[in-house]
């Protein structure tokens, strides 16, 4: 619960710093590699910490990974400032160029964070929101998908095809690999469409498209027959799911601006609804059916829903405090 309670700012934290550092044509490919980190991570924690394990044990193998993330804590601390009026590190010309290329507010009061009112006024729209709606929605789709390949893939792999969990582990991170160049695709994607003119479907387009991919991938899981194949089909259903991230948290930033951290926040909380259904769906499927396919017919199914629901999101309609 700590360790959840403890990384669940992270995100949300970081769509409210890219409203202020990073400029609108940027934004894609910015939000692509930030998420594409969290896959390389879990593609190289994966193995690692399964060799850790059998090693050292599970009590040395976690103080490892304690360790790990207080340097990177005092780290963060040392280097970032929330807006680039305050890094003294950064060179003027770079300065100039985010204050002038970054989002503006669409309204005069909305950087007003310190106003309990205006506070109050924010949440009361947040909840209002259709765009706020549909994204939650769409977002619990795509952490329904991702997942279950974080959680229980590893498992089913070692208990259908008898893998050691080293094994299991590196037909586990391919799919992971997959996710991260999912992310930069997408992010490219974004970014390539914004720069053309086509604000609503920079966001959209790259959604629906990994949700089909990953629609594809989660039904053709159910004819593999090797741990190989199930990998590979594993492999485009995280490149796709993960293809939904750059426009999701981008829609985020659009829409909520000095908000972003809000509005994202609201947004992963559905996400993470969606993984604790993820975590109890799979086995209660399998428990009541003895099969895993009905789980994965679920799972594309919300993956069509998702699609659909991409054509009630517009990116370019901000969230107004001062209005439901």
């Amino acid at each position: 619960f700590l360790f959840g309670a403890g990384g669940a700012g992270a995100f949300p934290g970081m769509s409210r710093a890219m409203y202020s550092w990073i400029p609108m044509r940027e934004r894609g490919m910015v939000q692509g590699v930030n998420f594409s980190g969290s896959r390389i991570g879990a593609a190289i924690t994966l193995p690692m910490v399964a060799w850790l394990i059998d090693q050292f044990g599970w009590r040395p193998t976690f103080a490892v990974l304690m360790m790990i993330g207080c340097v990177w804590a005092i780290a963060w601390f040392v280097f970032f400032r929330d807006d680039p009026d305050d890094a003294s590190w950064l060179s003027d010309a770079e300065r100039e160029h985010i204050l002038q290329h970054r989002q503006s507010s669409s309204s005069d009061e909305s950087d007003q964070d310190d106003d309990a009112s205006s506070q109050g006024a924010a949440s009361t729209s947040i909840y209002r929101s259709i765009n706020v709606w549909m994204l939650s929605i769409q977002y619990f789709a795509s952490n329904f998908i991702f997942f279950f390949g974080l959680t229980w893939f590893f498992p089913q792999l070692m208990t259908r095809y008898e893998l050691s969990g080293l094994q299991a582990s590196l037909f586990t991170a391919g799919p992971m690999v997959c996710g991260a160049i999912g992310n930069w695709t997408a992010g490219w994607l974004v970014d390539w469409m914004y720069r053309r003119g086509q604000w609503s479907w920079s966001r959209r387009l790259p959604a629906m498209i990994g949700f089909v991919l990953a629609a594809i991938g989660i039904l053709g899981s159910i004819t593999a027959q090797t741990p190989l194949s199930s990998s590979l089909w594993f492999c485009v259903c995280i490149f796709g799911a993960d293809m939904t991230l750059s426009p999701s948290w981008s829609t985020c930033v659009d829409i909520g601006e000095s908000r972003a951290g809000l509005v994202s926040g609201t947004m992963n909380m559905a996400g993470n609804v969606g993984s604790f259904v993820t975590s109890l769906a799979f086995p209660y499927l399998l428990q009541w059916t003895g099969s895993s396919q009905p789980f994965f017919f679920v799972a594309a199914s919300l993956n069509f829903i998702a699609i659909a629901i991409w054509f009630r999101i517009d990116p370019t309609k901000p969230l107004d405090a001062a209005k439901s």
